[in-house]
């Protein structure tokens, strides 16, 4: 008699615990049921990328909206006809915190991560007054690169400048090294045309050199693998040719020291599962002659690609002397309809794919473990960025519902 009481109180209590935990779990902002969110709505309006720290989703972009959501330091108000934005996203959809970074000429964040209550960005800057740490002397000329850490709880801008030559210039990745140095690739113009750059800046507090490379064509996406090697993707310099991934190493001391993979498409964005797996989204260039320019086009077609065997050098010391060959296995090519901006892993297999969809609308597509395609629907954002939050994602980009406004969705 006592034993049966002892068992359905049991089971009674075990009932009442986990229907308490079930409604705080479908009540926590961590289960969140997705949100969307405009973040700016005049002219030209684009949110450009997103990562994830601190429970929240920092969006970034530009703007000419003269009054962000909540703004606060280290910039509180427009400084040009356009400047660079970064917003704070809650797990609830909510603008939390908001800044604006630019001068008197138009300014565009482009990249942006997330380390320890620091925000780290990159983009491109027209103007001549942008707001520097370490000034450049001289100003270079017309369009160039920067690169900004901004201190959240303080609102200061820890560590800024501007780079670049005589001709136009943009940084487009951003990644930390291990030892906290920041990482950023883009394209550099020259007289006969543009060349990656990849470049490496001090850590937050360090006194580093500042130490660039050259690559071929134009870099446009950056992540660490395991062994601490950064691996780039982006195009070469040839019209209509191959296409590289670049494997760059030993960033504490050397970036010159680096390795190369080509493919047949240009490279815009890349994920990096936790065992060194790589995806790589991109597209297939329409064919004409034209320069490829940053972002996709009209008639090219999207390509996602995993790399089926880890990419890095596998313990090697990377030197040019050592004649190291990196020979990764492409286990899938999956030809999409448009070209692919933005991937975030899925933790339960495969990954979701974005971008524009040559109209003014965007895409999500979720490719399965077994590298099926399945749409997703109803996605207002562009598909600029993406990021892998909770069981779901983040994207970003611009919604174009009359005016473009910069958007961010969050799918669970």
């Amino acid at each position: 008699m006592i034993l049966a009481r002892v068992e359905r109180f049991a089971i009674a209590l075990f009932f009442v615990m986990m229907t308490a935990l079930c409604t705080f779990l479908m009540s926590s902002p961590v289960m969140a049921q997705g949100y969307s969110v405009v973040m700016t709505s005049e002219g030209a309006d684009e949110a450009r990328a997103v990562t994830i720290g601190g429970s929240a989703a920092w969006v970034v972009g530009r703007t000419s909206l003269t009054s962000l959501t909540n703004v606060a330091n280290p910039q509180t108000a427009l400084a040009g006809g356009k400047d660079g934005f970064i917003s704070k996203v809650n797990s609830s959809g909510v603008v939390v915190w908001s800044t604006y970074l630019g001068g008197s000429g138009n300014d565009t964040i482009n990249a942006v991560a997330y380390s320890n209550g620091y925000v780290y960005v990159a983009g491109t800057t027209a103007s001549t007054d942008f707001p520097t740490t370490v000034a450049p002397s001289p100003w270079p000329s017309g369009k160039n690169s920067f690169v900004s850490v901004i201190n959240v709880s303080t609102g200061t801008l820890t560590y800024s400048t501007v780079f670049g030559g005589d001709y136009d210039d943009g940084s487009y990745g951003i990644a930390l090294a291990s030892d906290g140095r920041i990482c950023v690739v883009g394209e550099k113009g020259t007289s006969s045309g543009t060349v990656g750059l990849f470049t490496v800046f001090p850590a937050v507090g360090g006194s580093s050199a500042v130490r660039s490379t050259e690559l071929t064509g134009s870099a446009y996406a950056i992540v660490r693998n395991s062994e601490g090697d950064m691996i780039v993707t982006g195009k070469s310099g040839v019209v209509n040719g191959y296409y590289s991934l670049v494997i760059v190493g030993d960033t504490q001391t050397d970036p010159s020291t680096y390795m190369t993979y080509s493919m047949d498409f240009i490279g815009y964005a890349l994920a990096l599962s936790s065992t060194d797996i790589l995806w790589i989204g991109g597209a297939k260039l329409a064919l004409d002659n034209a320069r490829p320019q940053f972002g996709p086009r009209e008639g090219d077609e999207g390509a996602a690609v995993i790399l089926g065997s880890p990419i890095g050098r596998g313990g090697s010391n990377l030197k040019w002397d050592h004649a190291i060959t990196i020979q990764p296995k492409v286990a899938t090519t999956i030809t999409l309809p448009y070209a692919v901006r933005s991937i975030s892993l899925n933790p339960n297999g495969g990954a979701w794919v974005s971008g524009p969809n040559n109209s003014s609308g965007g895409f999500v597509k979720r490719i399965n473990a077994d590298y099926t395609v399945t749409d997703l629907t109803g996605v207002s954002a562009q598909g600029r960025g993406m990021v892998k939050l909770n069981n779901g994602f983040v994207v970003v980009g611009s919604n174009n519902s009359g005016t473009s406004n910069s958007f961010a969705e969050y799918r669970p």
